[in-house]
């Protein structure tokens, strides 16, 4: 429905609902099947917000660098998390939400691994 009233205009609601479908994808084990909306929801964001911090495309691009690790992208992954956690840092969230405490976990455990 969104695809067809937005085509490719930036749509937050667009946006939402597809990172909304990667999140489905991605618990249900279908990881290759939700990176291409999980790209486009982050697409979608960034033209909408730029640079400028907000949570849900703090979310998607958490999203995005989670996707790209569990499907083992080399090279991928790394600065979506990194940039994900310093958009949380710059909204001031507080490390008990979810999505922050996610990306601050996910980054570590590149670190520790030396993948990314």
């Amino acid at each position: 429905m969104y695809r067809a009233i937005y085509g490719d205009k930036p749509n937050e609601g667009y946006a939402n609902a597809l990172r909304n479908l990667s999140v489905a994808y991605h618990d249900l084990d279908i990881n290759d099947k939700g990176k291409k909306e999980t790209e486009e929801a982050v697409a979608r964001y960034r033209a909408i917000y730029e640079d400028k911090p907000n949570e849900s495309y703090a979310n998607a691009l958490n999203s995005l660098g989670t996707t790209y690790h569990d499907l083992n992208i080399k090279d991928k992954g790394r600065k979506e998390m990194e940039d994900a956690v310093a958009m949380y840092k710059a909204l001031d969230v507080d490390k008990s939400n979810k999505g922050y405490a996610v990306a601050l976990n996910n980054l570590a455990t590149l670190n520790i691994n030396g993948k990314g």
